[in-house]
């Protein structure tokens, strides 16, 4: 049975969850139309107007989440650090 603290931890971790998650895609959007808006104004193709926003946000997510990979196992970097 958990206890009333434990239920409490679970519901704020569940919150936070949900609102970062939630946030994380509006910025995505907004991003993302930001970047195809600007590459098509400055002659872009259509493809590339759509990969270049996904490549820099992609590019994005990959390091934070490298970053965060290696400070969970204390790793200080490694040749491209």
């Amino acid at each position: 049975m958990e206890t009333d603290l434990s239920l409490g931890v679970h519901r704020i971790r569940r919150t936070t969850i949900a609102g970062v998650v939630l946030l994380a895609a509006v910025a995505a959007v907004v991003s993302f139309r930001h970047m195809r808006e600007l590459c098509l104004r400055h002659g872009e193709d259509h493809l590339a107007a759509v990969l270049i926003p996904l490549a820099v946000d992609g590019l994005i997510v990959v390091a934070s989440m490298s970053i965060l990979l290696a400070n969970r196992y204390g790793s200080r970097g490694g040749i491209l650090a």
